[in-house]
């Protein structure tokens, strides 16, 4: 399995927000990049997976902004050649997302540990 969440805020330095049409846009583009980094990761073209999008407050460098994360659960093991190819073409179009909304940064985070139910943790469950 592999996790990928990205980190987005609506301000832009020395401009305030976007504004509701250019946020909806950016959150919509965001998510986007996570159904094609999916695609890309999985090999099917036909679906889409579940992207689970959250918004609400956060701080960037002592600002309060809204912000949100967008999340997916890609389901399958990656050849390790094949995920670093992959993530080095999404990493291109992140920094192009964050030059189109003129944005700092984009937070990136990935993991690919596997979380356990409870029942499967020694001492856990019924």
């Amino acid at each position: 399995m592999f996790y990928v969440q990205l980190n987005i805020g609506r301000d832009v330095t020395d401009q305030g927000p976007l504004t509701d049409s250019e946020w909806e846009t950016f959150q919509a583009d965001t998510r986007d990049m996570l159904v094609e980094l999916w695609q890309d990761l999985t090999g099917e073209y036909r679906g889409e997976p579940s992207v689970e999008v959250h918004t609400g407050g956060g701080v960037w460098l002592d600002h309060s902004e809204e912000s949100a994360h967008l999340s997916v659960l890609i389901p399958v093991g990656v050849q390790p050649g094949t995920q670093a190819a992959v993530m080095a073409r999404f990493n291109r179009g992140l920094g192009q997302l964050a030059r189109d909304f003129h944005q700092d940064s984009i937070a990136l985070i990935t993991g690919s540990k596997l979380i356990k139910a409870r029942r499967d943790v020694a001492g856990g469950g019924r």
